[in-house]
Protein backbone atom coordinates (compact mmCIF):
# COMPACT_ATOMS: atom_id res chain seq x y z
CA UNK A 1 0.00 0.00 0.00
CA UNK A 2 2.85 2.14 0.94
CA UNK A 3 4.14 2.23 -2.81
CA UNK A 4 0.69 2.97 -4.07
CA UNK A 5 0.49 6.19 -1.81
CA UNK A 6 3.79 7.14 -2.63
CA UNK A 7 3.33 6.40 -6.74
CA UNK A 8 -0.04 9.17 -5.81
CA UNK A 9 1.93 11.30 -4.16
CA UNK A 10 5.04 11.88 -6.13
CA UNK A 11 1.94 12.29 -9.33
CA UNK A 12 0.79 15.36 -7.19
CA UNK A 13 3.99 16.80 -6.05
CA UNK A 14 4.65 16.75 -9.93
CA UNK A 15 1.49 18.73 -10.82
CA UNK A 16 2.22 21.30 -8.09
CA UNK A 17 5.56 21.89 -9.47
CA UNK A 18 3.70 22.50 -12.95
CA UNK A 19 1.08 24.47 -11.81
CA UNK A 20 -0.03 27.92 -13.74
CA UNK A 21 -2.23 30.67 -13.97
CA UNK A 22 -5.23 30.41 -16.03
CA UNK A 23 -8.35 28.31 -16.00
CA UNK A 24 -7.04 26.15 -18.51
CA UNK A 25 -4.23 24.79 -15.84
CA UNK A 26 -6.64 24.55 -13.59
CA UNK A 27 -8.77 22.52 -15.91
CA UNK A 28 -5.81 20.65 -16.85
CA UNK A 29 -4.25 19.89 -12.93
CA UNK A 30 -7.59 18.43 -12.12
CA UNK A 31 -7.72 16.01 -15.17
CA UNK A 32 -4.25 14.78 -14.38
CA UNK A 33 -5.12 13.75 -10.81
CA UNK A 34 -8.34 12.33 -11.70
CA UNK A 35 -6.42 10.05 -14.01
CA UNK A 36 -4.00 9.69 -11.55
CA UNK A 37 -6.56 7.98 -9.18
CA UNK A 38 -8.09 6.06 -11.98
CA UNK A 39 -5.36 4.08 -13.46
CA UNK A 40 -3.41 3.46 -9.88
CA UNK A 41 -6.10 2.85 -7.20
CA UNK A 42 -7.24 -0.30 -8.89
CA UNK A 43 -3.90 -1.86 -9.59
CA UNK A 44 -3.24 -0.53 -5.64
CA UNK A 45 -6.41 -2.57 -4.41
CA UNK A 46 -5.73 -5.78 -6.06
CA UNK A 47 -1.96 -5.75 -5.21
CA UNK A 48 -2.54 -5.56 -1.32
CA UNK A 49 -4.03 -8.89 -1.44
CA UNK A 50 -3.15 -10.66 -4.88
CA UNK A 51 -5.18 -13.35 -6.77
CA UNK A 52 -3.96 -15.97 -5.33
CA UNK A 53 -4.85 -17.89 -2.14
CA UNK A 54 -2.24 -20.09 -0.38
CA UNK A 55 -4.43 -23.71 0.96
CA UNK A 56 -2.80 -25.17 3.95
CA UNK A 57 -3.01 -29.18 3.89
CA UNK A 58 -2.66 -31.19 7.07
CA UNK A 59 -2.89 -34.83 7.84
CA UNK A 60 -2.75 -36.64 10.65
CA UNK A 61 -0.99 -38.98 10.09
CA UNK A 62 1.31 -36.76 7.82
CA UNK A 63 2.46 -37.88 4.80
CA UNK A 64 -0.67 -37.88 2.81
CA UNK A 65 -0.63 -37.50 -1.11
CA UNK A 66 -2.96 -34.70 -1.95
CA UNK A 67 -3.70 -34.18 -5.88
CA UNK A 68 -6.69 -32.46 -7.96
CA UNK A 69 -8.53 -31.31 -10.80
CA UNK A 70 -7.37 -28.28 -11.11
CA UNK A 71 -5.17 -27.38 -14.18
CA UNK A 72 -2.45 -25.62 -13.48
CA UNK A 73 -0.04 -25.36 -16.91
CA UNK A 74 1.57 -27.97 -18.59
CA UNK A 75 5.22 -29.79 -17.77
CA UNK A 76 8.05 -30.14 -19.52
CA UNK A 77 7.15 -32.94 -21.49
CA UNK A 78 4.31 -31.53 -22.45
CA UNK A 79 1.79 -33.61 -19.83
CA UNK A 80 -1.44 -31.31 -18.33
CA UNK A 81 0.27 -30.68 -15.13
CA UNK A 82 -2.55 -30.47 -11.58
CA UNK A 83 -2.08 -28.40 -8.37
CA UNK A 84 -1.12 -30.55 -5.39
CA UNK A 85 1.58 -31.98 -3.14
CA UNK A 86 3.62 -35.15 -2.94
CA UNK A 87 3.14 -35.64 1.22
CA UNK A 88 1.76 -33.53 4.20
CA UNK A 89 1.59 -31.32 5.54
CA UNK A 90 1.94 -28.76 2.19
CA UNK A 91 0.84 -25.13 0.99
CA UNK A 92 -0.50 -24.77 -2.39
CA UNK A 93 -0.79 -21.81 -3.86
CA UNK A 94 -4.04 -21.62 -5.90
CA UNK A 95 -5.84 -18.54 -7.62
CA UNK A 96 -8.45 -17.43 -5.46
CA UNK A 97 -11.44 -17.90 -7.77
CA UNK A 98 -10.70 -21.47 -7.94
CA UNK A 99 -13.03 -24.60 -7.64
CA UNK A 100 -12.08 -28.03 -7.38
CA UNK A 101 -12.11 -31.42 -6.11
CA UNK A 102 -9.11 -32.63 -3.82
CA UNK A 103 -7.99 -36.04 -3.63
CA UNK A 104 -5.86 -37.08 0.01
CA UNK A 105 -4.35 -40.61 -0.24
CA UNK A 106 -1.76 -42.67 2.10
CA UNK A 107 -0.87 -45.87 2.10
CA UNK A 108 -2.83 -48.32 4.47
CA UNK A 109 -5.89 -45.41 5.18
CA UNK A 110 -8.97 -44.86 3.45
CA UNK A 111 -8.72 -41.82 0.62
CA UNK A 112 -10.68 -38.91 0.73
CA UNK A 113 -11.84 -36.51 -0.92
CA UNK A 114 -12.99 -32.58 -0.70
CA UNK A 115 -14.69 -30.00 -2.81
CA UNK A 116 -13.10 -26.89 -2.51
CA UNK A 117 -14.22 -23.56 -3.70
CA UNK A 118 -14.19 -20.40 -2.56
CA UNK A 119 -16.04 -17.29 -0.75
CA UNK A 120 -16.41 -13.56 0.50
CA UNK A 121 -15.51 -13.30 4.24
CA UNK A 122 -16.13 -10.41 5.63
CA UNK A 123 -13.42 -9.25 7.42
CA UNK A 124 -11.48 -9.64 4.05
CA UNK A 125 -14.21 -7.05 2.90
CA UNK A 126 -14.16 -4.75 5.51
CA UNK A 127 -10.08 -5.17 5.98
CA UNK A 128 -9.82 -4.05 1.62
CA UNK A 129 -12.38 -1.11 1.93
CA UNK A 130 -10.77 0.32 4.56
CA UNK A 131 -7.06 0.14 3.16
CA UNK A 132 -8.19 1.17 -0.56
CA UNK A 133 -10.37 4.18 1.21
CA UNK A 134 -7.05 5.01 3.19
CA UNK A 135 -5.62 5.08 -0.45
CA UNK A 136 -8.34 7.25 -1.34
CA UNK A 137 -8.04 9.81 1.29
CA UNK A 138 -4.47 9.99 -0.21
CA UNK A 139 -5.30 10.80 -3.49
CA UNK A 140 -7.80 13.14 -2.39
CA UNK A 141 -5.12 14.91 -0.29
CA UNK A 142 -2.74 14.90 -3.41
CA UNK A 143 -5.26 16.29 -5.29
CA UNK A 144 -6.55 19.11 -2.54
CA UNK A 145 -2.50 20.21 -2.63
CA UNK A 146 -2.04 20.63 -6.44
CA UNK A 147 -5.81 22.32 -6.27
CA UNK A 148 -4.20 24.83 -3.55
CA UNK A 149 -1.44 25.84 -6.14
CA UNK A 150 -3.85 27.01 -9.13
CA UNK A 151 -6.91 28.11 -6.60
CA UNK A 152 -7.43 31.91 -6.83
CA UNK A 153 -10.84 31.74 -5.02
CA UNK A 154 -9.45 32.98 -1.14
CA UNK A 155 -8.80 29.99 1.39
CA UNK A 156 -12.99 29.28 1.86
CA UNK A 157 -12.93 28.37 -2.06
CA UNK A 158 -9.81 26.51 -1.31
CA UNK A 159 -11.04 24.46 1.47
CA UNK A 160 -14.21 23.77 0.15
CA UNK A 161 -12.50 23.00 -3.83
CA UNK A 162 -9.84 20.05 -1.45
CA UNK A 163 -13.09 18.95 0.46
CA UNK A 164 -14.70 18.00 -2.58
CA UNK A 165 -11.99 16.56 -4.10
CA UNK A 166 -10.77 14.18 -1.65
CA UNK A 167 -14.32 13.19 -1.27
CA UNK A 168 -14.91 12.34 -4.58
CA UNK A 169 -11.39 10.37 -4.94
CA UNK A 170 -11.65 8.26 -1.84
CA UNK A 171 -15.26 7.37 -3.35
CA UNK A 172 -14.08 6.54 -6.53
CA UNK A 173 -11.27 4.62 -4.69
CA UNK A 174 -13.76 2.24 -3.00
CA UNK A 175 -15.96 1.72 -6.26
CA UNK A 176 -12.60 0.66 -7.93
CA UNK A 177 -12.64 -1.86 -4.65
CA UNK A 178 -15.87 -3.37 -6.18
CA UNK A 179 -15.38 -3.15 -10.14
CA UNK A 180 -11.55 -4.33 -10.26
CA UNK A 181 -10.72 -6.59 -7.57
CA UNK A 182 -14.23 -8.49 -7.70
CA UNK A 183 -13.57 -9.92 -11.69
CA UNK A 184 -9.52 -10.60 -10.35
CA UNK A 185 -11.03 -12.40 -7.77
CA UNK A 186 -8.73 -10.64 -5.04
CA UNK A 187 -11.60 -9.97 -2.76
CA UNK A 188 -11.69 -14.33 -2.10
CA UNK A 189 -10.87 -16.93 0.03
CA UNK A 190 -10.46 -20.75 -0.67
CA UNK A 191 -12.72 -22.21 1.29
CA UNK A 192 -12.40 -24.41 3.84
CA UNK A 193 -8.89 -23.11 4.44
CA UNK A 194 -6.83 -24.68 6.35
CA UNK A 195 -7.95 -28.17 5.75
CA UNK A 196 -6.99 -30.66 8.91
CA UNK A 197 -7.87 -33.96 8.08
CA UNK A 198 -7.90 -37.24 10.56
CA UNK A 199 -7.40 -40.61 8.22
CA UNK A 200 -9.07 -43.42 9.30
CA UNK A 201 -7.09 -46.91 8.59
CA UNK A 202 -8.07 -48.89 5.89
CA UNK A 203 -11.54 -50.97 7.04
CA UNK A 204 -11.88 -49.19 9.88
CA UNK A 205 -15.02 -46.80 11.00
CA UNK A 206 -14.51 -43.56 9.32
CA UNK A 207 -14.62 -40.23 11.48
CA UNK A 208 -16.90 -37.55 10.20
CA UNK A 209 -14.92 -34.49 8.88
CA UNK A 210 -17.32 -31.73 7.87
CA UNK A 211 -16.52 -31.07 3.95
CA UNK A 212 -14.98 -34.73 3.31
CA UNK A 213 -16.00 -37.71 2.35
CA UNK A 214 -14.25 -41.11 2.36
CA UNK A 215 -14.51 -42.51 -0.98
CA UNK A 216 -15.16 -45.60 0.20
CA UNK A 217 -18.62 -44.33 1.96
CA UNK A 218 -19.08 -42.69 -1.38
CA UNK A 219 -19.07 -45.79 -3.26
CA UNK A 220 -21.12 -47.99 -0.80
CA UNK A 221 -23.77 -44.56 -1.35
CA UNK A 222 -23.60 -44.95 -4.86
CA UNK A 223 -24.38 -48.87 -4.96
CA UNK A 224 -26.92 -48.54 -2.34
CA UNK A 225 -28.62 -45.86 -4.66
CA UNK A 226 -28.47 -48.28 -7.75
CA UNK A 227 -30.01 -51.45 -5.67
CA UNK A 228 -32.90 -48.98 -5.03
CA UNK A 229 -33.59 -48.79 -9.17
Amino acid sequence: MMTCIVSLLSQGDLLIRRRAGGDGMKHATMLLVGLSATTVLPSCATAIRGTNDKLIVETIPDGARVTTDRKMGKNDDGSIRYAGCEATPCTIKMPRRSEFLMTVEKDGYEPYEIGVTNGLKKEAMRSNLATTGTVGVAVGVTSAVAFAGVASGGTGALVAGGAAVAGITAGAALGATLLVDGPSGALLNLQPNPIVLEMAPEGADIPAHPGAVAIREKRAKKAARKSKK
